[in-house]
């Protein structure tokens, strides 16, 4: 079954109430946790999927990609999840990704717990929606 994003059926009907969460090999808490803040945002509306012809390009972008990097199985084709990309672009999506800009205007306190503290999930909860008031001193 292709899956946009591991998680939406990509078909020219589009059921965006339906997502498979974790269904790909992954740092299962972690993806499972912005994986279900994505599709929460989904539901309410706040991001928008594209259209189903553009996640076919993607997730055949993401196959060769895989394809280059492994041997062409099916069983491999879910691999994706255990690179940080993905968590990151699941997270830029969200609106929760802690980039250095975003750091210093909504909470330049966790600079440093955003750039020079070894990396944790919690990372992703220091801005933006969802965020964290006690995140920083979690991740000390």
């Amino acid at each position: 079954v292709p899956l946009y994003e591991y998680m939406f059926p990509i078909g020219p009907k589009q059921y965006y109430s339906l997502a498979f969460i974790n269904f790909v090999q992954s740092a299962t808490f972690m993806c499972a946790e912005l994986q279900a803040r994505l599709y929460l945002e989904v539901l309410l509306g706040r991001h928008q999927l594209p259209h189903y012809t553009k996640q076919l390009e993607e997730m055949q972008a993401i196959r060769l990609a895989l394809c280059a990097r492994y041997i062409d199985r099916q069983q491999l084709r879910v691999q994706a999840g255990i690179s940080i990309k993905y968590y990151d672009e699941l997270a830029k999506k969200i609106g929760c990704y802690p980039s250095l800009g975003r750091i210093l205007v909504e909470r330049p306190s966790a600079l440093w717990h955003a750039w020079f503290a070894p990396w944790q999930p919690l990372q992703y909860r220091l801005v933006g929606r969802g965020r964290l008031e006690d995140a920083e001193k979690q991740i000390e």
